[in-house]
């Protein structure tokens, strides 16, 4: 069972009982204003696992008219300047060269068959995707991965028999640090609010969770329910 742009075999036989293919990769934008009535997307990433290896696209996208919209509050979290957006690459390249990037490891444009996973991605970047990034977006599922709802779930629950449960923050915490020590692992060096960085943070965080739930049923030999 593996996670990334690849047959993920046993993912709802692992959550449901029932044999399916699952096709996961992580998915994280930064944007030059939370607000979509102002904001864009200006820097994409994508992180996928095939064949059990990581890789990673992260490119700043331009926009000519994106200082209209501009957060200051937006760009003390994502640290690019409208210079750095103006000067990169136009969108509808990043766009093209997203999709270009997920079909050479297994994706298909207009196949709506990627399941997205990241904090918060179904709610907050798929939006901005789809408006902004139209050919990498008609690639993701419908459906998502929300690690923060995850981690919510999870909340009071340790996989340690016996062990006080953890909160959410601290599932949030866990699945952060140890995505991030896979990403490093892997060969891949960023930062926290860089989007390639935090779409393979995601994915391999996620990896790392399903890991945790499946150690913890094989400890306690427990029924699928």
């Amino acid at each position: 069972m593996e996670c990334g742009v690849c047959t993920v075999a046993g993912m709802d036989e692992f959550l449901m009982g029932r044999s399916s293919a699952v096709v996961v990769v992580g998915v994280d934008g930064e944007m030059s204003s939370p607000d979509m009535s102002e904001g864009k997307v200006i820097r994409v990433g994508v992180a996928s696992r095939h064949a059990g290896v990581l890789d990673v696209f992260d490119q700043v996208a331009a926009w000519p008219d994106v200082e209209s919209g501009w957060s200051a509050q937006a760009e003390s979290v994502h640290k690019l300047t409208v210079a750095d957006v103006l000067s990169a690459s136009p969108a509808e390249v990043v766009d093209m060269k997203a999709a270009d990037w997920l079909a050479a490891r297994g994706g298909k444009v207009g196949a709506h068959r990627l399941v997205a996973v990241g904090f918060n991605v179904g709610a907050f970047d798929l939006p901005f995707f789809r408006r902004d990034m139209p050919v990498l977006a008609s690639m993701l599922a419908r459906r998502s991965i929300d690690l923060n709802a995850v981690c919510f779930t999870l909340s009071g629950w340790d996989p340690v028999p016996g062990r006080v449960g953890r909160s959410a923050a601290e599932w949030k915490r866990a699945v952060k640090f140890q995505g991030a020590a896979r990403v490093e692992a892997a060969g891949f060096a960023g930062s926290f609010h860089e989007a390639g960085y935090d779409a393979a943070v995601a994915l391999e965080g996620w990896c790392w969770l399903r890991e945790q739930l499946a150690a913890s049923r094989s400890a306690t030999a427990a029924p699928v329910v």
